[in-house]
């Protein structure tokens, strides 16, 4: 067995270096470079990059490679991994942005008349230094200054204003609408009457007109009046002319004075006591009656309605007069008939028998011709009075005789019966009559 031993030794060393990184700083974000390129870079040679970003509470990965395309403000992270010995390492860098845009004001709209008037613009802009203004319209017109904020114009019309920061490049626009002065001519008319046959046109004011100011009547030569009279009834063009060379117009109308004519029966026939409604149809408004007048006034519920109760006594002839608010003037009468036959009735028999059923005698008349019955006397065939009621009511059943005398029943037997009759004309009448009594 040998005794003899042998060695050796290794060298073992450790490489834990992470890889250098290194980003180039990025140019803000703006309205004119909305995005960035982010650039990595390495000292070491085939490090591996991925970018990442903070999204709410987690750490997000965004990209891989060197650069990043980048259009948001925030934080990123580059993450490198060096290939010799796997080791990471990584470092931020910020992105900021400027995109905060101006704020532009078009001004207050305004008129501008049809002369060819010039006016400035009222714009204006606000949010940062050194702003860019530019104007533009479709259908207006500058005369001059369309790059400032108060150019000028000679046109209605609506106008765009934009304002631009020129350190971002952000814009903002505002738009303003310019109104055409409309010269307007306000004119009244006195319309014709029946008394005063021709109209007036007087121009009461005119707008947008400056003096001097002529006017003209269907095309007439223009001049200084403003009021134009003796007008016939027709259709009428105002003209007025503007010394700053704007005019105006209006058409009037003249109108014939309506005539009127009422409708109404020439006659008709009423009782005595009773109402008749006169009632006249009109071929006008109501509202265009100046005055109503009924002659005579007697009998009438009113003489100064176009509609009215009439009550007369004995037979009338009405007129009545309609004036319009034109002056015109119509007459209608009618004649009412009183038929004065005085009908006033007495039975010839009842049966005072306490049955509820003709147990009184008594006068009966139309309630509307009759005031009161005066006296009711009743005799006997021998001629003694056996009733006797003075002023009452006609018809009234508990008010006649019930078939006794001196709280007697009397035996069946024919009655002579007369009555005093006042109407509402005021004339008083006698009636006579039999009532036979029948138990």
């Amino acid at each position: 067995m040998s005794s003899c031993t042998s060695s050796t030794s290794i060298t073992v060393t450790q490489s834990l270096n992470p890889p250098q990184l290194s980003v180039a700083n990025p140019a803000l974000l703006t309205c004119t470079s909305p995005s960035q390129t982010l650039s990595g870079n390495s000292t070491v040679s085939g490090v591996q990059f991925a970018w990442a970003t903070i999204i709410g509470t987690d750490t997000t990965v965004v990209g891989n490679g060197s650069t990043l395309l980048v259009s948001v403000p925030g934080t990123y992270f580059l993450l490198g991994v060096s290939p010799a010995n796997n080791c990471p390492n990584a470092i931020s860098v910020n992105v900021s942005a400027d995109q905060a845009p101006p704020t532009a004001n078009a001004g207050t709209p305004f008129t501008l008349d049809c002369a060819g008037e010039t006016a400035p613009l009222n714009g204006s802009g606000s949010g940062a230094p050194s702003l860019v203004y530019q104007w533009s319209t479709q259908d207006g017109h500058f005369v001059s200054g369309a790059g400032s904020p108060n150019p000028l114009i000679d046109l209605a019309g609506a106008y765009l204003l934009s304002v631009t920061n020129p350190a971002n490049g952000c814009t903002d626009s505002d738009e303003v609408t310019i109104l055409p002065e409309i010269p307007v001519a306000y004119a009244s008319v006195t319309q014709p009457t029946c008394q005063e046959e021709q109209g007036t046109v007087l121009v009461d004011s005119v707008t947008g007109l400056s003096d001097p100011i002529l006017y003209s009547l269907n095309n007439s030569q223009p001049g200084s009046l403003y009021q134009f009279d003796n007008l016939v009834p027709g259709i009428y063009t105002l003209q007025v002319q503007g010394g700053n060379g704007c005019s105006a117009s209006a058409v009037l109308t003249v109108n014939a004075p309506a005539l009127v004519e009422i409708t109404l029966a020439p006659e008709a026939t009423i009782g005595l006591g009773h109402s008749y409604l006169i009632e006249p149809g009109l071929n006008i408004n109501p509202t265009d009656i100046a005055s109503v007048i009924w002659t005579p006034s007697t009998g009438l519920e009113c003489d100064t309605c176009l509609s009215t109760l009439a009550k007369p006594f004995s037979t009338t002839e009405y007129q009545v007069l309609v004036v319009s608010n034109a002056g015109c003037e119509a007459r209608g009468t009618i004649t009412l008939t009183v038929d004065k036959t005085r009908k006033v009735y007495g039975p010839n028999i009842f049966s005072p028998d306490e049955d509820g059923s003709n147990d009184v005698f008594t006068i009966f008349a139309d309630p509307f011709t009759v005031v009161r019955i005066k006296s009711l006397q009743v005799y006997s065939r021998w001629g003694e009075e056996v009733f006797e009621l003075l002023d009452f009511a006609t018809g009234d059943t508990n008010l006649g005789w019930d078939g006794t005398f001196k709280g007697q029943k009397l035996n069946p037997a024919v009655f002579v019966w007369q009555a005093v009759v006042e109407f509402v004309d005021g004339k008083e009448e006698l009636f006579t009559g039999d009532v036979t009594i029948q138990r």
